[in-house]
């Protein structure tokens, strides 16, 4: 009986390719298990270090530069950058849309696309927080969603359901739009997701305010060119805002006039943008307790109002919230 010869090249040749395969695959994965709790072992290090805007480590960070720091000491290059619009840390890596699917490591995306932290488990990030805490760790707030990230390759962006996404983005506030209608509540809670396409699809139709910064019915009433192009309908409302008013100085809202908030923020003005005001009072100037209009003023709010006091404390953000889904209509004292 004559043997087969073994062609012992082709049997080489076969394992090399076999191991171009193999290998690549193996080591994303052994990557991904392997640098997660680095990740937050490197994190950790820099617990109780300041908070700085605009800081990239290693001596001080934002939020967005902390997370940017942690990552890049993998040689993993992430923008130092959180927001809806432009290269933002957002678009790179994973979707984890439910927060019952976050794993350690996982970078976690609050407050409308705001603020940003790494997740450490427990329902807890590592983020720099605030001038006040600095390089912290503590419980989630107000979840948008989350990247994992396995390897440095950017995603695709999202699509956006409209052209004005960044203005729509930057003023809506989930909390805000759920405690303001509770009727949506009661069928989303506090989905981000879920309240921003009820937003988009019914509540600007309907009037709904995103947030306490615009009101389409209160920028009708107090802007009457806009009443005269548009018409007194909400729809059109948020149409000329979209197109044309968050580039001017408008009244928006009870609470907020784009000329007073310039005049009596200098460090605000210089920001210079229309968009980049609007974020500010968005992230920083309600936190701050900031006065954007003649009508309302936080701190005269809380000492004519101890009720409200009692229950709110110093979250400045509170009042102006509580002013316009409730103490509006109740005639509370506000300046």
């Amino acid at each position: 009986m004559k043997r087969k010869r073994i062609n012992i090249k082709i049997i080489i040749f076969t394992i090399m390719m076999l191991s171009t395969i193999i290998m690549p695959c193996f080591s994303r994965q052994a990557f991904a298990a392997t640098t997660t709790s680095d990740i937050i072992a490197e994190a950790k290090k820099h617990l109780g270090k300041p908070y700085r805007w605009g800081g990239k480590g290693p001596n001080s960070f934002d939020c967005s530069g902390f997370v940017s720091y942690v990552f890049k000491q993998f040689d993993i290059n992430l923008p130092s950058y959180i927001g809806y619009e432009g290269d933002s840390i957002h678009n790179y890596g994973q979707v984890v849309s439910n927060i019952s699917d976050l794993k350690p490591g996982d970078i976690v995306i609050e407050e409308n696309y705001g603020h940003v932290g790494i997740y450490v488990g427990n329902g807890n990030i590592i983020h720099a927080a605030n001038p006040k805490d600095g390089v912290k760790i503590g419980p989630i707030y107000n979840y948008v969603t989350a990247r994992r990230i396995i390897k440095d390759t950017p995603v695709t962006p999202p699509v956006p359901v409209n052209p004005y996404e960044e203005i729509d983005r930057i003023i809506f506030d989930a909390n805000f739009y759920a405690d303001a209608n509770t009727d949506v509540r009661d069928i989303y809670g506090y989905d981000y997701d879920k309240l921003y396409q009820h937003w988009q699809e019914h509540g600007k139709k309907e009037g709904r305010s995103p947030s306490a910064i615009f009101d389409p019915g209160y920028y009708l009433a107090n802007n009457s060119d806009v009443k005269d192009a548009v018409g007194n309908t909400y729809e059109g409302a948020y149409i000329h805002f979209e197109k044309y008013g968050y580039k001017e100085d408008r009244v928006l809202s009870p609470v907020f006039n784009m000329i007073y908030y310039k005049q009596a923020n200098s460090d605000v003005k210089a920001l210079g943008s229309n968009l980049g005001i609007l974020t500010h009072f968005m992230k920083y100037g309600m936190n701050e307790g900031r006065v954007a209009s003649e009508e309302f003023n936080p701190g005269i709010y809380a000492q004519r109002n101890s009720d409200i006091k009692d229950a709110f404390g110093k979250n400045y953000k509170k009042y102006y919230d509580h002013y316009i889904i409730h103490g509006r209509r109740e005639g509370r004292v506000c300046h």
